[in-house]
């Protein structure tokens, strides 16, 4: 689907999810994500490719995304966070997870209302407005966190933590590739190339 509307994605999971190996530990996350973005830079250099690269993050991978975009401000585009969270805390004690017996800060979690607020390039996020898992007061935390003087915010009507494209439908997709093409200008290039046309 992200082909047919124009767009490359590379997706990936984290150490020990999935069909991964290994063990998934916060530190563990960041490291791969970082290898894995510059290994992503070496890749499309060497095979000449060329062009806007956003990053992504779902659920989880929100916290990977944010922390790349916090970092490599002057690579990446833009960022768009789906299903995402804020807190890291209030997160762990909505999945039955006794916080108080934990002994850490949320600068010692994954920080991402701390690292979002040093997000300078254009941001989207989309959350499904019956998230149960993580409310949607989590994503309004982050969009208004956000360091970024663009940013749209969309919550996705019926759509639960898991459903978001399925309850969206083409919607999804259009959305997503309307505010790449935004933030990159391809939207006023083709603007202006039918416009110059209609006047020949």
């Amino acid at each position: 689907m992200y082909n047919q509307v124009g767009l490359n994605l590379l997706v990936t999971e984290y150490r020990g999810y999935g069909w991964s190996n290994g063990t998934p530990t916060v530190q563990a996350m960041f490291t791969d994500a970082e290898t894995l973005f510059h290994e992503l830079g070496a890749w499309l250099t060497f095979n000449n490719y060329s062009g806007p690269l956003f990053v992504m993050g779902r659920s989880l991978g929100s916290a990977c995304a944010i922390d790349l975009a916090a970092r490599h401000k002057n690579t990446i585009k833009g960022l768009i966070i789906e299903s995402g969270f804020g807190d890291t805390l209030p997160l762990a004690a909505s999945l039955g997870i006794q916080t108080n017996d934990i002994e850490l800060t949320e600068a010692e979690c994954f920080n991402n209302i701390s690292k979002i607020a040093q997000v300078t390039k254009p941001t989207y996020i989309l959350h499904g407005a019956r998230d149960q898992l993580i409310p949607v007061n989590e994503a309004e935390n982050l969009q208004s966190y956000c360091g970024a003087r663009t940013k749209e915010f969309q919550i996705i009507p019926g759509a639960d933590h898991n459903s978001t494209i399925s309850s969206a439908g083409p919607f999804y997709f259009r959305a997503i590739k309307q505010f790449i093409d935004k933030v990159t200008g391809a939207t006023n290039w083709r603007n202006r190339r039918r416009k110059s046309k209609e006047t020949q």
